[in-house]
């Protein structure tokens, strides 16, 4: 028998991925000097998408642990 994956009911995936962590760790070091977009670039993200995807990542009903 197959084991469910770890989201099983659940809306949103609760482990981050080393390019998410990666973000989360610069937005929360260089608060005030850098802007959430200018962490995601640094992250890896793509700068055409950089600020899209750091306003998902700051959604705390999408990524509860972020607010922690």
């Amino acid at each position: 028998m197959k084991k469910p994956p770890d989201n099983t009911g659940k809306k949103y995936l609760t482990k981050h991925t080393p390019k998410q962590a990666k973000y989360i760790d610069l937005y929360c070091s260089k608060y005030g000097e850098w802007s959430a977009t200018q962490c995601a670039i640094e992250a890896g993200y793509e700068r055409d998408s950089a600020h899209t995807r750091a306003t998902e990542l700051m959604d705390w009903r999408k990524h509860p642990s972020v607010v922690r």
